[in-house]
């Protein structure tokens, strides 16, 4: 592929032609008959999404490409899965699945699914196929297959965090407290906010600290960076030098969970920690009127309340580290064709979505007029809170609604060429993750640790069902193991050693052995 694009790029010099790369070369789509696709989108954020929304109708535009959405709200997934396996009444494509990748794979093998090979791509969706050449980490494999396209973003506060850190500035500055720095003034802070319930702003009902227990988005993975532990994810799996390490054995997460334990015995996190579903999660986070303490999340919940906060100090001699997502895909397979008579219109389409920098912005950042605009340099740059708030009055929040960005439901490419475009204010607005990482995380807090696992198909269907009844066991073990031990039903200490010996009689070195097996089919070490 390099031997081709460097011809390419020589005969376009001596042709006098300007060199761009396959990534950065502006395409223009127009098919000259309309072309209509019936379409599965799964609303993981409950947005409420319309096939009027004004983001169809661009496409349709630019493109002549008219789509019919079916859209499915995260309490319909087991519904929307039974299709797919029911092969009933399945559409031409779908966007964001958040499906089964064993069902996935099952799918391209029994033909009801196209495998996006190299050669469909190279063929219909050139910038597609260089961009996961260059960047295989954003590839998504399943047993060897492509079954969709990702949607990714490069930039630095994207990839190098997951979570910001959130504490209550507002109660902070009623009870004459700093942002805490170590771990004992995080607790006496936590302490205080519950000491003052129903003082001043801090509602009857407050909750000092709350995460959904074993949840990626504001769950309580961040605390285990105290004390230096990377655990990314649900897997609680890690790469260590290239070896696949599961972190849920590692006698190091005592003291973070004996912490837990801690904070639940004085009532500064909730039982229902333990019981709420992601509904309930965000309805909490999400309060109008917050009453809750510290919490984590991708963005800011209320910038009138909350700011970032670095990474407590738990121990003189470990350095704390926060939580990398990596530069990776977000989401789950978010362009994906089952109608095999489409899939060339299909790629060409998808070839146009990261092509067109006035999509890219569209459907990342909400659509032009209401969430951006062209600078004067011809930038493209992201409303300010304050350019939102005032189209919001203008145009009623409904509007704002239908205007708004379809972000991670769709594939997307946002990294060299879509920024030499675009003028990044976020680093300049305290409330965005931007100016936490550039102001609070980055200058001591450069994400270290272990690497995040990618879950890969081994390439042996058997293989990885093996692996996945392992995980099921063990993480059954791990999960309710911890459980026990942070509401006090149990001693980490007394039975650690019996619960890494269960661990083991469950498989553990066959099942680690099994997701180093995938995990090595991707070529990132």
């Amino acid at each position: 592929m390099k031997r081709i694009l460097a011809l390419v790029l020589s005969l376009m010099l001596l042709a006098g032609i300007p060199a761009l790369s396959v990534a950065e070369e502006k395409s223009s789509l127009w098919f000259d008959e309309p072309i209509h696709v019936k379409a599965w989108m799964i609303d993981v954020n409950n947005d409420n999404f319309k096939n009027d929304d004004p983001i169809w109708q661009y496409i349709a535009e630019k493109t002549n490409v008219h789509f019919d959405i079916e859209f499915f709200t995260t309490t319909q997934a087991e519904a929307y899965t039974l299709r797919l396996a029911t092969l009933e009444d399945l559409p031409d494509m779908a966007f964001r699945t958040d499906l089964d990748r064993g069902l996935m794979a099952d799918a391209v093998e029994g033909g009801f699914m196209v495998e996006l090979t190299d050669d469909l791509l190279k063929e219909y969706a050139p910038a597609w196929y260089a961009f996961l050449q260059e960047n295989p980490i954003s590839d998504k494999l399943h047993r060897g297959y492509r079954v969709g396209l990702p949607n990714v973003d490069y930039v630095e506060y994207v990839g190098n965090m997951r979570d910001l850190l959130q504490i209550n500035k507002v109660w902070l500055d009623e009870l004459n407290l700093e942002v805490p720095t170590t771990i004992d003034e995080f607790t006496a802070v936590l302490q205080a906010f519950k000491d003052n319930a129903g003082k001043g702003s801090i509602p009857a009902e407050v909750i000092p600290f709350y995460y959904q227990w074993n949840h990626r988005i504001s769950g309580m993975f961040d605390v285990l960076g105290f004390w230096g532990i990377t655990v990314t994810n649900t897997h609680w799996l890690a790469v260590k030098d290239g070896e696949v390490v599961f972190q849920g054995a590692n006698p190091a997460i005592k003291e973070p969970i004996k912490y837990l334990a801690k904070l639940y015995e004085l009532g500064l996190t909730p039982p229902e920690s333990f019981t709420d579903d992601r509904s309930m999660s965000q309805a909490r986070t999400g309060s109008a009127e917050p009453y809750i303490g510290f919490v984590t999340g991708f963005n800011n919940f209320n910038a009138n309340y909350y700011v970032p906060m670095a990474p407590v100090v738990a121990d003189e001699n470990i350095q704390p580290v926060i939580r990398k997502q990596e530069f990776t895909y977000t989401g789950t397979e978010d362009f994906v064709i089952f109608n095999d008579e489409l899939k060339e219109e299909l790629l060409q389409l998808a070839d146009w979505m990261i092509n067109d920098h006035e999509f890219v912005a569209n459907s990342q950042l909400g659509m032009k007029g209401f969430y951006w605009d062209y600078d004067e340099n011809g930038m493209i740059t992201p409303f300010t809170t304050e350019q939102k708030d005032a189209k919001k009055l203008e145009v009623g929040e409904e509007e704002m609604g239908r205007q708004a960005a379809l972000g991670n439901m769709i594939c997307s490419v946002r990294a060299d060429a879509f920024y030499a475009n675009y003028n990044d204010i976020a680093y300049e607005d305290p409330s965005h993750r931007a100016w936490a990482y550039r102001n609070v995380y980055a200058p001591d807090y450069i994400p270290v640790g272990e690497t995040n696992y990618r879950d890969a198909s081994t390439g042996d269907a058997d293989l990885d069902q093996r692996r996945k009844d392992l995980k099921v066991e063990i993480d059954n073990l791990r999960s309710t193991s911890l459980t026990r031990w942070i509401t006090g039903q149990g001693d980490i200490d007394a039975e650690w050693d019996a619960y890494v010996a269960q661990l083991n009689a469950l498989g553990l070195e066959e099942y680690l052995e099994l997701c180093q097996m995938g995990y090595d089919t991707l070529g990132l070490n």
